[in-house]
């Protein structure tokens, strides 16, 4: 879903957050996407155009996000519906944290929206300092009768806010706005292709049978445009090795009576078998094992 434009400003954070389990991804994202908004939405810079592209986003972000807290089953066979509960009380906490360092009671509403992210922002990387300070400055180990350092503090506090914060750090710093904008997009579009695609047929017929989940709709849209489903991936039968063929003579001059052999063609064609089955396919090329 990503041109190579928008593939090249790809950060580490951005890279690592789509390379790793794709219900964390979703969550990650999630609380990203959301950090983004609420500083974006208080600029007065926004063109229509972009205003579109963040509406579309942040309804797919929320679906998603539904999905992992109330279907886990058809965001991804396997997905983890405790990352979003566990999301939640992290929030929670940094939440009321933070209101407690405020004068007045109930102060969080009085916040701004883009105030209140920076806030969080903050909150979530203040928690990791003061942990790695204290763990250099009073943990120490014995090693073959001399004292070393730790210099590697423990996990952070709050793990997924804290590498949420970092992706929105990312995206917010060292992207423009309409880069910005087209990468939140096109990712989400990506995971809502990737989640439907990966989603168990039976579910989806099922979903059909009780109205209908907007995921399944999804679905039969890109079974109509040709796109591999998870079904159709497990029914594909495995590709059998060609045969090997004899050198042919290198070709010289023509003569009578020789027999013309008909050549191969030396062009390649790009099938959409090449496909990686995980969100890769949103990064920059690398070379496959």
């Amino acid at each position: 879903m990503l041109n190579e434009n928008l593939r090249k400003v790809c950060g580490l954070e951005v890279q690592g957050s789509l390379r790793g389990s794709f219900d964390r991804s979703v969550i990650l994202w999630h609380i990203a996407t959301d950090l983004c908004m609420r500083r974006m939405m208080a600029e007065n810079t926004i063109d229509e155009i972009d205003r579109k592209f963040l509406e579309c986003t942040e309804a797919i972000s929320d679906y998603m996000a539904h999905l992992l807290n109330l279907r886990p089953d058809m965001l991804m066979t396997g997905s983890r519906q405790h990352l979003f509960t566990q999301a939640m009380e992290e929030v929670e906490l940094i939440l009321k944290d933070i209101e407690s360092q405020q004068q007045q009671l109930h102060s969080l509403k009085k916040l701004g929206r883009d105030i209140l992210a920076k806030k969080i922002i903050d909150k979530a990387k203040a928690e990791v300092n003061a942990e790695v300070n204290a763990a250099i400055d009073i943990e120490m180990v014995r090693e073959q009768e001399r004292e070393i350092r730790v210099d590697e503090g423990p996990p952070p506090k709050y793990p997924l806010v804290h590498d949420a914060c970092r992706l929105a750090e990312e995206l917010m710093d060292k992207m423009g706005r309409r880069t910005r904008c087209q990468v939140m997009y096109r990712v989400w579009v990506g995971m809502l292709f990737y989640s439907a695609s990966m989603c168990r047929g039976y579910l989806h017929a099922k979903s059909l049978g009780e109205g209908g989940e907007f995921l399944s709709f999804v679905w039969l849209i890109l079974s109509l445009k040709g796109a591999k489903t998870l079904a159709d991936k497990l029914q594909m039968p495995e590709p059998e090795p060609e045969p090997e063929r004899e050198p042919e003579p290198k070709s010289g001059p023509y003569s009578p009576g020789q027999e013309i052999v008909q050549g191969e063609p030396t062009a390649t064609v790009a099938t959409t078998a090449d496909e990686g089955e995980d969100l890769s396919f949103l990064l920059p090329h690398s070379p496959r094992s």
